[in-house]
């Protein structure tokens, strides 16, 4: 919940000793979606299902359906196992930013 691709702009949260979220994961009893995504980011894994589809390899193409699969369903950028590791992750009176359809959302966990 708190591993994001590096751009320049993030840095402001780093100065400010901000913490900085979202709650877009895979579900870990889903192997075969993990596998298809592994730790790409979001930019790499557009990426790849449109080079993967064309491929001659059936695994690949399956792999990138996956995946296309897992965005489409997940559009919201919130996914069920991503919001149970935000709850147990944010720390009680912590004030954060979560991330979230391309929208910054300030966040306070109390209790």
């Amino acid at each position: 919940v708190d591993h994001f691709e590096y751009t320049p702009e993030l840095i402001v949260f780093d100065l400010l000793h901000i913490p900085l979220y979202h709650g877009w994961l895979v579900d870990p009893q889903s192997p075969e979606v993990q596998a298809a995504i592994g730790n790409c980011s979001y930019n790499q894994l557009v990426e790849n299902i449109i080079n993967n589809k064309a491929s001659d390899r059936d695994e690949v193409v399956t792999e990138a359906l996956l995946a296309e699969s897992f965005l489409g369903k997940t559009a919201s950028q919130l996914t069920y196992h991503g919001l149970c590791e935000l709850t147990s992750t944010l720390k009680d009176d912590e004030l954060c930013v979560l991330f979230r359809n391309n929208h910054f959302i300030t966040l306070f966990k109390r209790k």
